[in-house]
């Protein structure tokens, strides 16, 4: 089965050029360990790196595969990796493992669609999906998974409240009353779920791209210009 497989797979790529890399972003070292034993199978697979352990050693190219596990604090770094690299993506070829959150603040950000979105707690169906990946067999049945029907503005918001800014200073940016601008606050995480100070504040733990100590004013521009 899976010499049929590589088989096929091969046939789809000119095999002159130059061969196509596995990106591995997480800060899940069993994740980095399954993901690199599965893709060794891929005879068409060049190289696996391992991020953010390799990351002084690579540059993304279009032909690379990307697969991103952005968690808890590493979310910031890989955010910053993801904007060094994003005239070098082919987001055709970039996989999110995590959580619904984690795909529509990608998505926000870069104002991309992500085609291929497998959540973290089920990695024993990995496999398939790997495969999948590779061949680039999208399924669009997974957006319901993503899509918290956030509006404009909210995203605008969010964005914003992921910078650190407080309700005050993204008033003063939107040029709304920071009436409107709670309001927004408010709704936005009532769709994600988040509707508690316990679980608001462990959100913009994990999320705050302000816990970037380096470059911050570079990236906060980055943000701003998404916004």
């Amino acid at each position: 089965m899976t010499r049929n497989f590589l088989l096929t797979v091969s046939g789809t790529f000119n095999m002159d050029n130059n061969m196509p890399r596995l990106v591995i972003w997480s800060e899940c070292q069993y994740t980095q360990l399954a993901v690199r034993a599965l893709a060794s199978n891929f005879a068409f697979i060049s190289q696996i790196y391992t991020l953010p352990r390799e990351e002084h050693q690579i540059k993304l190219t279009t032909s690379d595969y990307f697969m991103v596990g952005p968690t808890s604090g590493g979310f910031s770094k890989c955010y910053e990796f993801l904007l060094k690299n994003q005239d070098n993506i082919d987001y055709d070829r970039v996989m999110i493992i995590g959580s619904g959150l984690d795909m529509l603040v990608m998505s926000i950000l870069f104002k991309k669609s992500f085609k291929f979105f497998f959540k973290k707690d089920g990695l024993q169906d990995l496999v398939e999906f790997l495969k999948r990946f590779i061949l680039l067999n999208y399924n669009d049945g997974q957006e319901y998974l993503i899509k918290h029907h956030l509006t404009y503005n909210e995203e605008r918001v969010l964005i914003l409240m992921l910078t650190g800014l407080s309700e005050t200073n993204i008033a003063n940016i939107l040029k709304r009353s920071i009436k409107t601008v709670s309001h927004h606050k408010v709704n936005l995480l009532k769709k994600l779920h988040i509707d508690t100070n316990a679980t608001k504040l462990f959100f913009l733990y994990n999320y705050s791209i302000a816990s970037v100590k380096q470059g911050y004013d570079s990236l906060n521009n980055k943000v701003m210009e998404n916004v």
